[in-house]
């Protein structure tokens, strides 16, 4: 099953299914990111606000480390540890890098859970969780170790909302300690608690001193 295969099936119905231990070549990766490039509309009509252009070289990047690593969670016969990449260098995080890596990044959680169940060598399980770190809006859900850099989130009305919405949808607590997200996860919720009973109880036990406050 080809790069763009595995894509589009992920997109299709969010099964990961790998063929084949070959190492893709470049036009692999590339024919997988015309398949994101092909989604991405579709996406972004599901998203409030107007989200950053697309910027092909993320794209590129988060479809070729995702499919690396997928494959050495799949194949424990290959070199966890050595993973050789065409686009090495992540792409600087801005809103539009951090959008289009979610595009295929959204997918993150999963694929840290999969190599969890797997017991892969530590080095890729760390890869994974300095990806899970280094791209918050993706990996909402994931324990980090560190406070996940999100300024580029917070200058995007379409990432933020997008972002606080995940958050909720997960119960993820520990996102709330932002204070700027924490009040637009509180606003969201408003008199609706059912939305996130976790999150709910949250903010009325850990930061009712601060609502109190204002």
């Amino acid at each position: 099953m080809s790069v763009a295969n595995v894509i589009q099936q992920l997109f299709e119905d969010g099964r990961l299914v790998l063929q084949t231990d070959q190492r893709p070549t470049l036009v692999d990766i590339r024919r997988g990111v015309e398949v994101v490039v092909e989604f991405e509309p579709d996406f972004r009509q599901t998203l409030a606000h107007t989200p950053p252009d697309v910027a092909q070289d993320a794209v590129s990047w988060s479809v070729e480390q995702f499919y690396l690593i997928a494959q050495r969670i799949a194949y424990q016969h290959l070199d966890q540890s050595k993973v050789e990449f065409h686009f090495d260098a992540p792409p600087a995080p801005t809103a539009g890098a951090l959008y289009s890596v979610d595009l295929v990044f959204r997918f993150l959680p999963d694929l840290l859970r999969l190599s969890r169940s797997a017991e892969v060598n530590a080095p890729l399980t760390e890869r994974l969780t300095n990806l899970a770190t280094n791209w918050p809006l993706s990996s909402v859900g994931i324990a980090l170790s560190t406070e996940p850099e999100i300024q580029a989130i917070l200058d995007c009305r379409s990432l933020r909302i997008l972002y606080v919405d995940r958050i909720i949808a997960a119960g993820d607590i520990a996102r709330l300690s932002h204070p700027e997200i924490r009040n637009d996860v509180r606003a969201a919720i408003g008199a609706n608690p059912q939305l996130s009973p976790k999150l709910s109880e949250c903010l009325l036990t850990t930061f009712q001193n601060e609502t109190d406050k204002t």
